[in-house]
């Protein structure tokens, strides 16, 4: 998993130096990975009774741990749908402004 987030992290310090015409394209793929991942974490931890424990990373020898139960898993699958729909929005809301800095 540590793996996974420094890759979204180097790909996302890489949008700065993409061209112009690529960075929507470019921002909606790592999104759309983002909130498959997320989604399936909380679709698994709402189908579930127990909690879902994702391990993520080990700082000074301590396992540092996402819990998510249905509660949580509700509010991230309502914050991913309104993460893509404002996204995918934004292309057309934005388009008057691309030509000008």
């Amino acid at each position: 998993m540590p793996v996974v987030f420094f890759a979204f992290i180097l790909m996302c310090i890489g949008l700065f130096f993409i061209p112009k015409k690529f960075l929507f394209p470019v921002t909606l793929f790592i999104d759309t990975i983002l909130i498959l991942f997320s989604g399936y974490a909380a679709i698994e931890a709402f189908h579930s009774t127990e909690p879902l424990e994702i391990g993520f990373a080990r700082l000074f020898d301590n396992e540092l741990v996402f819990v998510i139960d249905r509660i949580s898993a509700f509010f991230m699958l309502t914050v991913n749908l309104i993460i893509f729909t404002g996204l995918l929005y934004s292309k057309g809301y934005l388009a008057p402004y691309s030509e000008k800095k």
